[in-house]
């Protein structure tokens, strides 16, 4: 974008001489932008699936069918402090991405007539549980392993819950990741 109080010069040439500086502004373009996130693999429209990491989704602007670039604006994620491990953006829940036009000042060569947002959803990422079958005797200690797994990057985990001759079979194991 141009600043304002650009100047051209204006020169006559073939049979005419002379010249004129002439001072310009080109303004921002005034938009009504459309926003859209990349959608996750195997997710719904606008939503990720937890996976122990900031969720951004990237961001793609646009004016009618023309990509905005995005040296035109900045994003905004709910309460961004650019921490790497910002459990707000992490865990699920409804969350919000904002769309700021640049100034001329700054090389923003749009201005928004409202502002743009779009709301997407970070959503509980569903486990496996598996647990083999285990055979006892009456009084016998017991140990079943149960394996979870579809954790974040694919990772599994195993948990034997200890048990004896005088514990009660059933109850929940829970387990923080």
């Amino acid at each position: 974008s141009i600043a304002n109080g650009a100047t051209a010069t204006l020169t006559l040439k073939r049979n005419f001489t002379g010249s004129k500086p002439i001072t310009y502004t080109i303004n921002q373009k005034e938009v009504t932008p459309t926003v859209t996130l990349a959608q996750e693999a195997g997710s719904a429209a606008d939503t990720y699936v937890y996976s122990k990491s900031n969720i951004t989704p990237a961001v793609t602007v646009k004016d009618g069918d023309v990509t905005i670039d995005p040296t035109n604006y900045t994003l905004e994620y709910d309460n961004d402090d650019d921490a790497t491990n910002d459990p707000e953006l992490q865990n699920k829940g409804a969350k919000k991405v904002r769309v700021l036009a640049k100034a001329v000042a700054d090389g923003g060569n749009y201005s928004f007539t409202a502002a743009v947002s779009k709301e997407y959803t970070v959503a509980a990422r569903p486990l496996t549980v598996t647990v083999a079958d285990l055979t006892v005797g009456i009084g016998a200690d017991y140990k079943p392993v149960a394996t979870i797994g579809n954790l974040p990057g694919g990772a599994t985990k195993e948990m034997t819950v200890a048990g004896g001759a005088d514990t009660e079979l059933g109850g929940a194991i829970s387990f923080q990741y």
